[in-house]
């Protein structure tokens, strides 16, 4: 008789945690299934710019595959000739400070990666300007896609005709 119960409670205990484990599975199943844990649903949209710079308010176009941005600075110097594009996280390691941002047309980074500069004009310090950069070259791109990288700008002051090169914020948005 003893042994009967035993028996029974073991068998009750693992038809409980079986039920449980089965109505886990099929959560999760369903939640794999709908794109939860894709990489691309955990991105969110920001833009963090470094001391001495302004950056906010992204937004990743599908239907252009650019990114609109707010960006300014506020170094105490006013940048002239202010030349801005966007380059995607894996192409990061192909910038140098010798990387051609020319005004207009087409900024190189090595063969690797090319795209359209924005010609900014000029930022005066604590102003900000809305750039248009090209984030995905072969647009349009589907909604949810996302784009992760940064913005690099090329300017000159009115003290130095040098051009200065920096990296003024990091992107990260997701296509709407």
């Amino acid at each position: 008789m003893k042994k009967t119960l035993k028996l029974q409670s073991a068998m009750e205990y693992l038809m409980t945690y079986g039920w449980a484990i089965l109505i886990i599975a099929v959560v999760l199943g369903a939640l794999f299934s709908i794109g939860v844990f894709k990489a691309g649903s955990f991105t969110t949209t920001s833009c963090i710019a470094g001391p001495g710079y302004f950056c906010s308010n992204p937004v990743f176009d599908h239907t252009s595959g650019n990114i609109i941005v707010q960006i300014g600075q506020s170094t105490g110097t006013d940048w002239t000739a202010v030349n801005a594009i966007f380059v995607p996280s894996q192409f990061e390691s192909t910038v140098t400070a010798s990387s051609n941002l020319g005004s207009g047309g087409t900024g190189g980074f090595g063969a690797a990666y090319s795209a359209n500069v924005y010609s900014v004009g000029s930022i005066s310090s604590g102003m900000q300007d809305t750039v248009q950069l090209d984030a995905w070259q072969g647009s349009p791109v589907s909604v949810g896609s996302a784009a992760t990288g940064y913005i690099w700008v090329s300017y000159t002051t009115s003290s130095s005709s040098t051009t200065q090169f920096v990296q003024l914020a990091t992107v990260s948005a997701k296509a709407t």
